[in-house]
């Protein structure tokens, strides 16, 4: 899978996307626990909040408490690289819950400074969360009227895969699962997305009947 490359020319996404070898090489380069915990307190601050490991788990305070707190750059960019797979996944919920996140990810694919494993990290769960909007469409609309699709057009026609508006996504999952597998062909990625679905969709029910509560108190 081929796109245009900062300065015009062609790069790799995702073609030999190594998610396991990403996995050790981010292992080595982060070895500290509380990378992740880190991590996962920015992602509170945008009301994704499904991950174990915050630091409220440890009985500490977040020093995130809303968006305006977090570098959304640097913490899309640090998902990408994050040393646990689920973590990494992470990103997936974050652009379901906040779709405007979509814009940062796009910056950072295109950017030069960006390595191609992280490139490939980043485009992948791009595509998946646009596909997975589709699929879910019905369940995001009842909570969001107007919940914001992610359009990735400019990356699936660039790539020759499925429109992420084709058969509620399905196809683009399966054509992103069969590219990103190649080299990782045990691990089933789509599982670990549908299940940052699932936590998203429970969250931002819970936060509706949060506001409901509230708005009766």
């Amino acid at each position: 899978m081929t796109s245009a490359a900062p300065g015009g020319g062609i790069t790799t996404i995702v073609a030999g996307y190594d998610d396991y070898g990403h996995l050790r090489a981010c292992r080595r380069a982060f070895p500290d626990p509380n990378y992740c915990t880190d991590l996962i307190d920015q992602l509170g601050a945008f009301g994704v909040t499904y991950l174990n490991g915050a630091s409220g788990d440890y009985g500490l305070p977040s020093p995130y408490i809303t968006p305006r707190d977090v570098n959304l750059r640097h913490l899309v960019l640090r998902l990408a690289q994050a040393p646990n797979g689920r973590v990494r996944d992470a990103l997936v919920g974050l652009l379901l819950r906040r779709p405007e996140c979509a814009s940062t990810v796009k910056d950072l694919i295109n950017s030069p400074e960006v390595t191609a494993n992280t490139r490939a990290s980043l485009a992948a769960r791009l595509l998946a969360a646009a596909a997975l909007q589709r699929t879910h469409k019905p369940a995001f609309n009842a909570h969001e009227p107007r919940y914001m699709l992610i359009d990735v057009a400019d990356l699936t026609t660039a790539e020759g895969l499925p429109s992420a508006d084709d058969d509620g996504g399905r196809p683009l999952l399966a054509a992103i699962q069969n590219a990103v597998s190649s080299r990782s062909a045990t691990i089933d990625y789509v599982v670990g997305w549908e299940s940052a679905a699932r936590h998203t969709l429970q969250e931002i029910a819970w936060a509706r009947v949060n506001e409901q509560s509230l708005a009766l108190d």
